[in-house]
């Protein structure tokens, strides 16, 4: 059985590291889900540039240079340093050409290098072969 002591019978510095135990969890916390909002949001905004920039043409425009058309979305789990960053909204044109740099189809994590784009969504445990792979 746990015994807990009298609140006349703990000191002062043992009631704050309580009260700062707690805080600091829950301030981290918050610091942690205020982070992986913000990459969210940066990962979809650089797409639906991307895609913008590979069909030629905004939402509802009617251009002569239109490369092809939207075509909603698809949602992706990413595997960062930071957490995970749930779902993910990837754009989608209706040909099926366009391909984020940022999210690779069938990839899941995020590269060694941040700065090499190219690699984006190579999976940290799958270095090798196929059989490397551990997920």
């Amino acid at each position: 059985m746990v015994q807990v002591k009298d609140l006349t019978e703990l000191k002062v510095e043992e009631l704050w590291r309580e009260v700062k135990g707690d805080e600091e969890d829950f301030f981290e916390e918050q610091l942690r889900e205020e982070r992986l909002r913000a990459v969210k949001r940066l990962l979809e905004s650089a797409m639906e540039g991307e895609l913008l920039e590979s069909l030629r043409a905004g939402r509802y425009r009617r251009t002569e240079l239109r490369r092809g058309h939207r075509n909603g979305y698809r949602y992706r789990s990413l595997l960062t340093d930071m957490g995970l960053v749930e779902h993910l909204r990837v754009p989608r044109d209706r040909e099926g050409l366009y391909q984020p740099t940022v999210v690779r189809r069938y990839e899941r994590g995020e590269p060694d290098d941040p700065g090499d784009v190219s690699s984006w969504g190579k999976h940290k445990a799958c270095e090798g072969s196929a059989e490397d792979c551990c997920w």
